[in-house]
């Protein structure tokens, strides 16, 4: 309900290509779970560039989102 609150919010936005960060830092669930919100992004703003930004140990899970232009990783335990 958060996620398509913020997207619906972002439409009346003006509609220019932009860099939108999708940061997902939690578990395997949070992760899947993000994956709709990616899809009503690009809905929403088709040129613009989605970068999801996931926990190190789930970065090959966004590989399979369609929606997601750039993945980058983030190790939670320090070592980057």
């Amino acid at each position: 309900m958060v996620a398509l609150t913020i997207v619906n919010r972002l439409i009346y936005c003006k509609m220019e290509k932009m860099n939108i960060a999708v940061i997902s830092l939690g578990f395997l669930g949070d992760t899947l779970m993000v994956e709709p919100l990616c899809r009503n992004i690009r809905h929403a703003f088709p040129d613009s560039k989605i970068i999801f930004i996931a926990n190190k140990v789930f970065e090959d899970i966004p590989k399979g989102f369609d929606s997601v232009d750039e993945i980058f990783s983030f190790d939670k335990t320090g070592i980057h």
